[in-house]
């Protein structure tokens, strides 16, 4: 994926997550350098957090469990056009719904 011309971002939601749990501050800190060093990081726009909102109530209307994180982190995907790249089983069904491309 990264030897490819496509643009690679982490949504700011996803570097939350890393960041979250850790409890040593200097491995946080490390964590966070390597994440900037690496990639740019989306922040959310109050379009991508709309999006979300709408992908939850699809999501319910049609029985699929998505998470607030989740459809914010496919919305961000959705408005940019872009694929998501994940190992995460929770966004296959939401992608069907949606028409999000993953990788």
């Amino acid at each position: 994926m990264l030897r490819c011309d496509e643009q690679v971002a982490v949504p700011g939601i996803v570097l939350q997550e890393r960041l979250s749990g850790i409890a040593e501050q200097k491995q946080g800190e490390r964590v966070l350098a390597a994440v900037r060093e690496s990639f740019p990081v989306m922040l959310a726009t109050e379009g991508d957090h709309l999006k979300a909102a709408d992908l939850s109530n699809l999501a319910a209307r049609k029985g699929v469990a998505v998470s607030t994180v989740d459809a914010l982190i496919a919305a961000q995907a959705l408005n940019r056009r872009a694929s998501l790249f994940t190992t995460d089983g929770d966004f296959p069904p939401l992608a069907a719904l949606a028409g999000l491309k993953l990788y």
